[in-house]
C-alpha cells in the first residue's frame, strides 16, 4: 500500500537513497493517505525537507531531525520557500496558526 511506504523502507533502505531527492508528490500522497490535516509527522531523517514540503502543503504539522548542517540548511531553505508560496496564494496565512488547527479547519 502507497499510503504505508514510508514505514516499509527502514532505515537501511533510507541510507541507500540518501543524497536523492525524492518527488514531493510522492511524499504528498504517502503523507495523506497515512494522516489527517493537522496531524504531526516525524522525519527522523530529514534530508532535503521534502517531507516537511509535503506536509506545508497538506496542512499538516512536522518534526524533522538532521545532523548534517548541509542539508538542515537546504532543508530550512526549501520549507521557507514552501510557506512563502503558500502565503502568496493564501493572503492572510499564517502558519503557526496551524498549532490551533489546520489550513482546512
Amino acid at each position: 500500500m502507497l499510503g504505508n511506504l514510508h514505514v516499509r523502507l527502514g532505515v537501511g533502505v533510507r541510507v541507500k537513497l540518501l543524497g536523492l531527492h525524492h518527488p514531493v508528490e510522492l511524499v504528498r500522497r504517502c503523507i495523506q493517505a497515512s494522516s489527517d490535516p493537522g496531524d504531526l509527522v516525524l522525519d527522523p531523517f530529514l534530508g532535503s525537507g521534502t517531507t516537511a514540503v509535503a506536509c506545508a502543503l497538506t496542512g499538516r504539522k512536522f518534526i524533522g531531525c538532521e545532523i548534517d548542517e548541509a542539508y538542515f540548511d537546504l532543508s530550512c531553505e526549501r520549507i521557507e520557500k514552501a510557506y512563502r508560496e503558500i502565503a502568496n496564494r493564501l493572503p492572510g496565512f499564517d502558519p503557526l496558526a496551524l498549532e490551533q488547527g489546520s489550513l482546512f479547519d
